[in-house]
């Protein structure tokens, strides 16, 4: 996944982040960056990728997501924290690679898992 993250980004979309998944029936796979193509229907990464995988959130385990920085010239990758929003879109941590972070003041609470 940070392959992809830093194959994909740019200046433009410095503030992206990327996250996979998979289908647990089907098994497929989706990579997606957070965003969205119409003014004002946005989503998550996460939500991105539940889009790509058929729509039912339920179905789909996803990877530690990731944001790239871009320091003098140089792209590195961060790990970017299951934001409130998707802690409570995806209200359980198990449907998460194991490692991911959780974003300070949201239902999981600030911790690893």
């Amino acid at each position: 996944m940070a392959d992809f993250a830093l194959k994909h980004a740019s200046k433009r979309k410095a503030s992206k982040t990327y996250a996979g998944g998979y289908n647990i029936e089907t098994g497929d796979v989706a990579l997606a960056q957070s965003g969205g193509c119409k003014p004002g229907l946005s989503y998550c990464a996460e939500g991105n990728v539940v889009h790509a995988l058929g729509g039912d959130p339920t179905k789909v385990r996803f990877t530690i997501a990731y944001t790239v920085k871009f320091d003098d010239g140089v792209r590195t990758v961060e790990v970017k924290p299951v934001c409130k929003q998707c802690q409570v879109d995806y209200q359980s941590p198990f449907q998460f690679e194991s490692g991911v972070v959780a974003e300070e003041g949201g239902i999981w609470g600030h911790q690893f898992f």
